[in-house]
Order: C-alpha cells, then sequence, then structure tokens
C-alpha cells in the first residue's frame, strides 16, 4: 500500500475513533455506503476515489487534501491554526443547532441594532445576508439529520 493511502486510511480510522463515531456514523456524515466506508477501512490494498475522498473530508470537517498529508505535514498545518471558514464549517457539522442559536442571538442583535442606529446599519447589510444563508444552511442540516433518524427510530 503506498504511503499516502496508509496516512489517509490511518487518519480515517483515528478520527472517527476519536469523535466516538462508528463506520456506520461515518457513512451517514459523508453520505456514503456502510460497505464503502468499511471496504475504504477494511482492505488495505483499495484504491480511493476522489468523490469518497471529498465526502469524506466534508463529515471529518477538513479539507481534502488534508487527508492526503503525511503526520508530519499534518502536525505542521495544525500549528497553522483553522482558517474562520474552516471552524464556522467545522461548528456546522458538530452541532447545527447550537449554530442555529448562536446566529438567531445575532440576527436579534442586528435587529436592536437597526432600530436604535438606522443609519449606521446600512454598512450592515452584507453581513446579514451571509447570516441568512447560513442559518438557511444549518436549518437544512438539522432537517436533513431529522430524517435521517425517523427510519431509525421506527425500526428500533
Amino acid at each position: 500500500m503506498p504511503n499516502s493511502l496508509k496516512y489517509i486510511k490511518d487518519f480515517v480510522r483515528d478520527s472517527i475513533e476519536k469523535r466516538n463515531w462508528s463506520e456506520r456514523d461515518l457513512a451517514r456524515r459523508s453520505n456514503l455506503s456502510p460497505p464503502t466506508v468499511n471496504e475504504l477501512l477494511g482492505n488495505p490494498d483499495r484504491d480511493v476515489k476522489t468523490q469518497v475522498l471529498e465526502a469524506i473530508a466534508f463529515a471529518l470537517g477538513v479539507p481534502p487534501f488534508y487527508l492526503l498529508m503525511s503526520p508530519e505535514e499534518r502536525a505542521q498545518w495544525d500549528k497553522l491554526g483553522k482558517t474562520p471558514e474552516e471552524k464556522a464549517l467545522q461548528t456546522i457539522i458538530d452541532d447545527p443547532e447550537a449554530l442555529l442559536r448562536r446566529l438567531e442571538k445575532v440576527e436579534h442583535d442586528l435587529s436592536v441594532f437597526r432600530q436604535s442606529q438606522p443609519a449606521r446599519a446600512e454598512q450592515h447589510d452584507a453581513r446579514e445576508a451571509g447570516i441568512q444563508a447560513a442559518l438557511e444552511l444549518a436549518e437544512k442540516i438539522k432537517a436533513e439529520r431529522a430524517a435521517e433518524a425517523l427510519p431509525q427510530r421506527k425500526k428500533g
């Protein structure tokens, strides 16, 4: 097995273990089939498709190229810290409900600000559009997770 493939598989295994996820959890969060994830992690000689890497990277909250790095390269990358966009993405993945609560508070605070200082409020219109887009995304993720949980509850 090439080193990069070993790095990918080791990183994915370590990541799901740290999160207390099963392979099935990773499959659900990455929108992959459980056999695909099982084959990826269980078969040392299996090649990995780009689409699979991208889906797993998204589920783990890392950029796809991060999966291709050696442990040493990842350590250097981690020292640099995550960008605000990466932190926001991780927040959405980890806890969309917390993000919704936070964004609703910001939206409320902006509303109060607009009423108290209408001239300055115009400067913040672009920011409000971004908040609305983030709220919609978080709502969509929350709805998708709820829909995924329904069949499981009926079976259990």
